[in-house]
């Protein structure tokens, strides 16, 4: 009766030890997928995947869409450049200039109408930073726009 009592006793142990090890494995499988994202890609692959999702977003033609990736490659290799150079005042105003010429060039690409729907765009994920920053307490950098 007592070896029945121990023999069950680790056979719970065990068991408990591996859902425990099985739950830590899935956690840490799907902590690793969930935070690969657009971190390990290249300018130019976030440029050509962002360029074709406004290209159906905003109804872009072949030459706007191509327009559009040049001027998303110089922007976030841009960025990316001054994100690895640490946190500072001058590094914000440097990615608020490099905005603005984005903008500029985007005008230049977008009809009228579609420059309206990319600044209404803006502005609707704007509002959801500023939402989200008193949520968290801090809010993520405004350079990316990859809505």
């Amino acid at each position: 009766m007592k070896t029945q009592k121990i023999t069950l006793n680790i056979i719970g142990k065990i068991a408990l030890l591996s859902l425990l090890f099985f739950f830590v494995g899935m956690t840490t499988t799907f902590a690793q997928k969930r935070g690969k994202r657009d971190n390990d890609a290249t300018p130019t692959e976030k440029a050509e995947k962002r360029s074709q999702k406004w290209k159906t977003e905003f109804g872009l033609n072949d030459t706007q869409t191509a327009q559009l990736k040049t001027a998303l490659i110089t922007r976030i290799t841009a960025t990316d450049a001054i994100k690895n150079e640490g946190k500072s005042p001058e590094k914000r105003e440097q990615r608020k200039a490099i905005m603005t010429e984005f903008d500029t060039q985007v005008k230049s690409i977008f009809t009228d109408a579609q420059y309206a729907a990319y600044e209404k765009k803006k502005a609707e994920k704007k509002d959801k930073m500023k939402e989200n920053r008193g949520k968290r307490g801090q809010g993520t950098d405004m350079d990316d726009d990859g809505f």
